[in-house]
């Protein structure tokens, strides 16, 4: 197979990939506080109305009316609205895993995908002043997913696609600094959540993790601070944590039996 059809192949995947979770507008008032919390998807919202308090990795933003906020996947991020404040905004949620198949180096020369870009130019989140190319193509996923049609999931799919792209290219970056160097270290933190993923309800320590993937525990703690702005063991303890929070939806377990598992 070569390299014009394996990206052409990727393309239609990601086409036909159910990505999109969640795209719906909602709206809360304060007091509210959703607690810091991860996940592999990538989250965006779009301020409509009032303002909150958002604190992604290791930073405090505040969001107003207007404002875009994209959060990058394996950050820990909370939500907070104090007293008599409220906000409605836009929210979608969508899957990481079918951007790190699509290549970008026909464009810019460099062999990285479109989540190594997103991550090595955007870090942890994004927020900028909502424009309308942004509005309309948010506010069109919305629609497509309160009321499907035949062609929703493309369409749904190609928008996100777009508003990617639109970020990268309205951002001004400058692309010559991207390597290979990207894609392999992003890899490495990638094979890391994975592991954790895999095996959070087992005793894990780094160097299991390291051996894994054949570098030494302290770059790889290094490479991993770098990209979710938490230590390994923190990062475990929150997954932990966030995987508790699902099992007490279960009636039947008790704490310690939920305790045990994670």
């Amino acid at each position: 197979m070569n390299k014009f059809q394996l990206q052409t192949d990727c393309i239609d995947k990601f086409l036909d990939s159910n990505i999109i979770q969640i795209a719906n507008i909602q709206h809360r008032d304060g007091p509210y506080f959703f607690p810091k919390h991860l996940h592999n998807n990538l989250e965006i919202y779009r301020i409509l109305d009032g303002s909150c308090q958002m604190e992604i990795g290791n930073t405090c933003i505040s969001c107003l009316k207007d404002d875009f906020i994209m959060i990058l996947p394996n950050i820990a991020h909370s939500l907070t609205l104090l007293p008599d404040f409220s906000c409605t905004f836009e929210h979608i949620h969508f899957s990481s895993m079918e951007l790190n198949q699509i290549s970008l180096e026909k464009y810019i020369g460099s062999p990285v995908t479109l989540l190594d870009t997103l991550v090595y130019f955007f870090t942890s989140y994004y927020q900028i002043p909502s424009d309308s190319f942004l509005s309309s193509r948010i506010r069109s996923i919305i629609s497509e997913m309160e009321k499907p049609a035949l062609f929703s999931q493309i369409q749904m799919n190609l928008q996100i696609l777009e508003i990617l792209i639109h970020l990268l290219q309205s951002s001004k970056r400058d692309f010559s600094n991207l390597s290979s160097k990207n894609s392999t270290q992003n890899l490495y933190v990638l094979t890391a959540l994975q592991y954790i993923e895999k095996n959070y309800a087992c005793k894990i320590q780094i160097t299991n993790i390291a051996d894994e993937i054949h570098i030494s525990p302290r770059h790889l703690n290094k490479l991993f601070s770098k990209y979710t702005h938490m230590s390994l063991l923190s990062y475990i303890n929150v997954f932990r944590m966030n995987e508790a929070v699902k099992l007490m939806s279960n009636p039947r377990l008790t704490l310690a039996e939920i305790a045990s598992m994670v």
